[in-house]
């Protein structure tokens, strides 16, 4: 009996948990692009953007994937600062600051950084001065 109420209060505890998965961020992200250089930049504003990208021919020829499972955030290209272990903060108004041991060829160590969602889609990454906007592909 005494295995069973243990059972049933860890499935309890856990339940909050588990019903926050849906809020991570775990997912593969391609790399946003648009019409121009400053729209790029910018990154989506909303859903509606990254749905348009997706349908667009800039999509076709994306080579650039950001994947994230856990703490673990990996880019496909070899000098991207969003390849490492991360650790997340509290988030504070949609802004979710981040600490990240970057691998990245380019410039390795510990960085600072933030991450906020756009819609459900979007994400916009600063790291060091530089911004990199994804839309979800898939989970």
């Amino acid at each position: 009996m005494r295995i069973y109420a243990t059972i049933t209060a860890l499935t309890l505890l856990a339940a909050p948990a588990i019903a926050d998965a849906s809020n991570t961020l775990d997912g593969r992200y391609a790399f946003y692009q648009a019409a121009t250089a400053a729209e790029t930049e910018k990154g989506p504003r909303n859903d509606e953007d990254c749905r348009r990208f997706f349908a667009s021919d800039l999509f076709q020829y994306v080579a650039e994937y950001l994947t994230i499972s856990g703490n673990r955030w990996d880019d496909n290209q070899d000098v991207s600062a969003v390849t490492g272990n991360v650790v997340l903060e509290q988030s504070k108004d949609g802004v979710v600051p981040f600490t990240i041991d970057s691998e990245s060829e380019g410039d390795s160590g510990l960085a600072k950084g933030t991450v906020k969602r756009v819609g459900r889609l979007g994400l916009s990454v600063a790291i060091s001065g530089q911004r990199f906007n994804y839309c979800k592909v898939s989970d």
